[in-house]
Order: structure tokens, then sequence, then C-alpha cells
């Protein structure tokens, strides 16, 4: 079983790679996922850093962030799908 892990950015760069590491510290390593960043127009580092840290990122400048998410989930090839803010770290 496969997991997507969606998360909407826009001018994230302070915190995505926090993220995406949290998020490699705690998903277990025998559980197969990807991580699609949605980036609504980000003028930062967030695309380039996102994607140097593993995850697929699709440019979506317009919308609302249910349209992020949305269009993360057409990406998308997970069974199950998890839906992250760009500032959420995940804990034991």
């Amino acid at each position: 079983m496969r997991i997507t892990i969606i998360i909407p950015t826009y001018n994230e760069e302070r915190n995505i790679v926090r993220t995406l590491d949290a998020l490699k510290e705690h998903v277990p390593y025998e559980c197969e996922y990807e991580v699609i960043i949605v980036d609504h127009g980000s003028t930062d580092l967030t695309s380039d850093l996102a994607e140097k840290n593993g995850a697929k990122v699709c440019l979506h400048p317009e919308g609302t962030i249910c349209g992020l998410r949305n269009y993360g989930v057409n990406k998308s090839s997970g069974d199950i799908l998890v839906f992250l803010d760009a500032d959420f770290l995940l804990t034991a």
C-alpha cells in the first residue's frame, strides 16, 4: 500500500525542509510513500528546497487551498492520502 502526502505551500522556505525531515524521521522505513508539494506560486526557494529533499513539486499558482489539495490528489499515486501544512512537524 502506497501513501501520498500532499502539502500545499506558498513561500515556506523557512519551514519546508524541517517538515520533510520530520516525515523521513517518523514515517516507518517499510512504508512506501511519496510527497507532493503543490506550490501556489512561491517567490522564494520553497520549490527548490522541496525538490532537493525528495518531494515531487507541482506548480499551481491559482485557486484556493482546497483547490491546491485537489490538484495534489490528481497528481498522486497513493492508495492513502495524507494532507499536511508546510509548517507541520510530525513528532513521536
